[in-house]
């Protein structure tokens, strides 16, 4: 989601992080217990996707947005005054995507046996024909005069699904590598952002 004025969660998250970003992390983490379980049962009974063994993968979508992106550690939720801005903020929560799916996988490598068969990616799905900018003050009058000029250059959601499918059902061996990386239009991209690989902000 991409907001407007400063808002926050009820646990207290600047919103735009808080939804883009907390919360799929969280899921992630919380589904940890079962991706093992499923990796672990994929390895005893041979009956992994592909034929060269267990195969369990974690996807988290970021944007090509978090390459403007900041991690603003001394004040992520935007709490001084006059800090917040929109785009600040959205860039932000798509870079801490792109991070957690970086420093997840590196936790999976240095981790047990079963979670070395868990792999984990992020990607920009590309700039798709959907109502992501709906919270912005422009939106309701200039909807049609901007898609108008841009509309030609859109993804459908079909279109912008494929980079997230792909990264779910290619072959192991053509994805496995990459682990920890990060996708666009169904190819490895490397960040222009060097924030993006700051394995500590990660």
């Amino acid at each position: 989601m991409v907001g407007t004025g400063r808002e926050q969660t009820k646990d207290g998250f600047e919103l735009q992080i808080g939804t883009n970003h907390a919360g799929h992390a969280l899921l992630s983490l919380l589904l940890m217990p079962q991706l093992r379980a499923a990796a672990r049962v994929q390895g005893a009974s041979g009956s992994a996707a592909r034929d060269d063994g267990p195969d369990v993968r974690v996807v988290t979508v970021s944007s090509l947005a978090h390459e403007q992106g900041h991690i603003h550690h001394d004040d992520p939720h935007f709490l001084a005054p006059d800090s917040y801005q929109p785009w600040k903020a959205y860039s932000q929560s798509k870079l801490s995507n792109l991070l957690f799916a970086r420093e997840l996988q590196r936790r999976l490598d240095s981790s047990s046996e079963s979670d070395s068969e868990i792999r984990s990616w992020s990607c920009h799905p590309g700039v798709v024909a959907t109502e992501l900018d709906r919270n912005l003050p422009y939106i309701n009058w200039a909807r049609p005069l901007l898609y108008l000029f841009i509309g030609l250059f859109l993804k459908t959601p079909t279109e912008g699904a494929q980079t997230s499918l792909y990264l779910c059902t290619a072959p192991k061996v053509e994805v496995a590598p990459t682990a920890g990386g990060y996708y666009s239009d169904c190819v490895t991209k490397a960040s222009p952002n060097p924030e993006a690989n700051d394995l500590e902000s990660a």
